[in-house]
């Protein structure tokens, strides 16, 4: 049963990613003298033992409705133990993250409810990793353009920047 809720919840996104069109980015128009606000995403990383926490949170948020991304790590390293959602976005959310793939973490959200996207700061999720191995870099975000996608409540792509590792 809990693969067959992973597989709807995986066809919801992807449906919605085809329905947006988010796999196109777009800017979005300025007005003559306005200046482009950047979304910046970036980890913070705690280490209690074996256990690594990495918390990934945006800065600089206007009007932030969907966002995804993916925590990379070396599977000879580390393994995710688990991933919970950071609440930002309410409690009215599709959240998506799996621990089930070799190399990284998938982490998506989007609001049920059409309306306003957030402002400000906040914490899309916390990511619990166990070191398997020492000596292998910690986890980090993947630039990766195909996934790394932020949009606006307008569905418009909200330009990202990698804040790196804190």
């Amino acid at each position: 049963m809990p693969r067959t809720i992973t597989t709807i919840v995986i066809l919801a996104i992807l449906v919605c990613t085809l329905v947006l069109g988010c796999g196109k980015r777009q800017k979005s128009p300025q007005t003559e003298g306005e200046t482009s606000k950047n979304l910046t995403l970036s980890t913070l990383s705690s280490m209690d033992g074996d256990q690594l926490k990495v918390s990934v949170f945006w800065s600089g948020a206007e009007d932030l409705y969907q966002l995804s991304c993916r925590v990379s790590f070396d599977p000879a390293g580390w393994r995710p133990v688990s991933v919970k959602d950071g609440g930002a976005f309410g409690d009215d959310v599709l959240f998506f993250a799996s621990t089930d793939q070799s190399g990284f973490v998938p982490i998506a959200v989007t609001p049920l409810l059409k309306g306003p996207g957030v402002k400000g700061d906040g914490t899309l999720a916390v990511v619990s990793f166990k070191q398997l191995t020492p000596g292998y870099p910690q986890p980090e975000l993947l630039d990766d353009p195909a996934y790394l996608k932020a949009r606006n409540s307008a569905e418009q792509a909200v330009d990202l920047v990698l804040g790196g590792a804190r």
